[in-house]
């Protein structure tokens, strides 16, 4: 491959990423606008500060509240840098470099590719496959950490591969494992699972120098290896010690004991507890993670095996089973998918395996060429197939079904969105909302209550507080410890709507203001 090769290859990722991102007007659902409602924060305010609370693990105390005590900012630093760059803070100036790492992806997909099989055709359909992502095709142009994630995976591997192929005693070995430290720290701040991959990076240190385990050298690389990471991940702790007390906010480690996903949300976030999750039995907790792992089977044969083409991928990684990268990618993979089954298995089996796949989604494209040539040469031994013919074939009929399965995924996501709204009308609801609730109360400035208080505070500029999920009297204990104004129902929490037209206690405390049949604004009477 020629570095024209490459550079064609991140030209059409631009041109197909950024023609298909001008279709998405807005985020789309909370994570994306979370991070790109962070992004404007930091740009216009210059500060960190979330106007919502979405959830109570960490007893926030008012708002506004410290930013990213549950998700990470690295992803809102990216958006806030296209916005800085650009001087605006539209949402397609928040994903300029979202667009620029996901057309990034494909050159780096097509260089594995070319390692594994050293055939120019084999790099060309691997960097195909990354343009039309499949699954992942419609969350690579928004504000989201898929895009960080899978580029920074793909970085990983790339550096395994790049000190792998160095000469002995090189000394950029030891410049490389620093880089591999800051590309560990960076997907740590952008996922909390990042940190799975420092160990990736200790077990590539001791792979590459299994036949010397007792050695300054290893204890060198570490050390190299955790500086870089430090460079990146040191002011972040440095930063959550001065508000927490400790490298990490304390009410994460209760998603340990969640008993149902909406758990999440629950309040007081000392309900949330070990006898708590034990009292729910053995029997619930070995069935809900077997729950999770089969839909998380489900997900990695459908969105990292591209729905078709993971027994290609399977025998990639079997001709190449001695390789440091496989090895590598296999017990990341097997890491992951362990971690979001069996320990966060609500996280997991909502999205988060899917989240986490991203990372090793550009190794296992780059396989999918050695599977293809087995199958070809299957062809050429038993069926008399012509090995040129059939390759040219094949390709262009699997990057053909990527492509038709990529923009089928992001048609349907524009006309039905992630929750059944279309993806462009996600914030028209919240916008309104608010219209009806300053054109009958005149009240600008009062928090709301709601399903998702990133989405309405990025539409409307009101701080918001989640809905908790643990019955009327944590309703009504929210409305009180948060000063809270409004409520505003939907249909996904039919519940709350259930208890307010029960004659109990939040029957008689809130006040009808509005209803269209889809959504209920309410005002909250002291």
């Amino acid at each position: 491959m020629k570095r024209r090769d490459y550079f064609v290859l991140f030209l059409s990722g631009i041109m197909v990423y950024g023609a298909f991102a001008l279709l998405q007007k807005v985020p789309g659902y909370m994570d994306a606008e979370y991070y790109f409602g962070q992004g404007i924060q930091l740009v216009t305010a210059h500060n960190l500060n979330e106007h919502f609370i979405w959830n109570f693990l960490n007893d926030p105390a008012a708002l506004p509240v410290a930013g990213f005590s549950f998700w990470l900012p690295f992803t809102s630093f990216l958006s806030a840098a296209g916005m800085w760059l650009t001087g605006s803070t539209s949402f397609f100036a928040g994903r300029i470099f979202f667009i620029l790492m996901a057309a990034g992806i494909v050159p780096i997909t097509a260089k594995l590719a070319y390692y594994f099989t050293d055939k120019r055709r084999g790099a060309w359909l691997t960097g195909g496959l990354a343009i039309f992502s499949g699954l992942f095709f419609p969350y690579l142009t928004i504000t989201d950490t898929f895009t960080p994630f899978m580029f920074l995976g793909g970085l990983f591997f790339l550096l395994l591969l790049e000190i792998q192929e160095l000469p002995s005693r090189s000394k950029k070995e030891y410049v490389f494992w620093g880089v591999f430290g800051i590309v560990a720290g960076l997907m740590t701040l952008t996922r909390s699972d990042g940190f799975l991959w420092v160990l990736g990076g200790f077990l590539g240190i001791f792979l590459l120098n299994r036949k010397n385990l007792v050695s300054t050298k290893i204890i060198f690389l570490c050390i190299l290896f955790l500086f870089g990471f430090g460079l990146v991940m040191l002011p972040w702790y440095l930063r959550n010690y001065q508000l927490y007390g400790g490298i990490l906010p304390p009410g994460n480690g209760l998603m340990l004991w969640l008993t149902k996903y909406d758990d999440l949300f629950v309040y007081p976030y000392s309900l949330i507890s070990t006898n708590n999750w034990l009292s729910q039995g053995y029997l619930s907790i070995v069935n809900d993670r077997l729950s999770a792992i089969w839909l998380n089977v489900k997900t990695l044969l459908s969105a990292g095996g591209v729905v078709l083409l993971w027994p290609l991928m399977a025998i990639g990684v079997w001709k190449n089973r001695k390789q440091l990268p496989i090895i590598v990618g296999m017990v990341m993979l097997t890491m992951i998918f362990l971690v979001m089954s069996i320990i966060f298995p609500y996280a997991g089996e909502r999205g988060g395996f899917f989240h986490s796949l991203s990372a090793l989604q550009p190794l296992l494209w780059a396989l999918v060429p050695c599977g293809l040539d087995a199958l070809v040469q299957w062809g050429v031994d038993h069926r008399n197939w012509k090995t040129d013919r059939a390759w040219k074939m094949f390709g262009s009929a699997l990057v053909s079904l990527a492509g038709c399965l990529s923009v089928f995924m992001m048609f349907t996501k524009l006309q039905n969105g992630v929750e059944g709204v279309p993806w462009n009308e996600t914030q028209q609801t919240a916008r309104m909302v608010d219209a009806e609730i300053i054109e009958k109360t005149d009240n600008k400035e009062g928090i709301v209550m709601v399903n998702n208080p990133p989405g309405y505070t990025l539409a409307t500029g009101r701080m918001s507080v989640m809905i908790p999920s643990s019955g009327p009297e944590a309703v009504l204990s929210v409305c009180n410890d948060y000063s809270i104004d409004f409520l505003v129902v939907d249909n996904e929490r039919g519940e709350i709507k259930e208890l307010l037209a029960e004659n109990g206690p939040l029957e008689s405390t809130f006040k009808l203001l509005y209803e269209n049949g889809s959504v209920w604004v309410y005002e909250y009477r002291r």
